[in-house]
């Protein structure tokens, strides 16, 4: 399932950075709806190795569910390595089109890297193994929570409810402020300030 209760979580992180910036840097500001979107799918990643590992035909414990290439340190700094340099080789085909591109990518990068963490984050809520410090270690911790709980279907609306929610409530207060403030609704991951706004900002 591409929807879980960590694309809910991953949404709300996504969003709360994005709107943050946004206060930050008005004159670069992106859309908190599209960020929350790629957060969502950024902090499913991870269980996607179930289907990688069943495509590939893949055995052994660093390949079982939670597997040390995904849910770790390790898995972060290669996700983080995908997406920056996806977002990097994005970006120069943008030029090379013409077009100006202007989006903070060590910015997005960020967010969809915490967006990933958090996925992590969350598993180590239940009792359930997992070595997330790995490769610097191969403990194996677990939560509190009982996976009665975790994966209870009520669980996971509660969570829906929150982190979709929470996304929802901050792309509207965005969207509210830029307007307030004189600038243009995001509608596509990144939109420029108009120069009028960018001069007052700068003043």
């Amino acid at each position: 399932m591409l929807i879980s209760e960590h694309s809910a979580v991953g949404a709300m992180a996504a969003s709360a950075l994005t709107f943050a910036w946004n206060r930050r840097r008005p004159d670069r500001s992106l859309s908190v709806m599209w960020l929350a979107a790629f957060g969502a799918i950024a902090a499913r990643v991870p269980d996607w190795d179930i289907n990688l590992v069943a495509g590939l035909g893949l055995s052994g414990s660093n390949w079982a569910h939670r597997s040390v290439y995904t849910h770790s340190i390790l898995g972060i700094v290669l996700f983080g390595i995908l997406v920056t340099s996806s977002l990097v080789v994005g970006g120069i085909l943008t030029k090379r089109w013409g077009k100006v591109n202007t989006m903070p990518t060590h910015i997005v990068s960020i967010i969809l890297i915490v967006a990933f963490t958090t996925h992590l984050l969350f598993d180590m809520l239940e009792a359930y193994p997992i070595r997330v410090l790995y490769p610097f270690s191969s403990h194996e911790s677990s939560g509190w929570i009982p996976s009665s709980v975790y994966r209870n279907q009520m669980f996971a609306l509660f969570t829906w409810i929150v982190g979709f929610g929470t996304a929802i409530v901050l792309s509207l207060a965005d969207r509210r402020y830029a307007l307030r403030e004189g600038q243009s609704e995001p509608s596509s991951l990144h939109t420029p300030t108009p120069p009028d706004t960018e001069t007052r900002v700068k003043d």
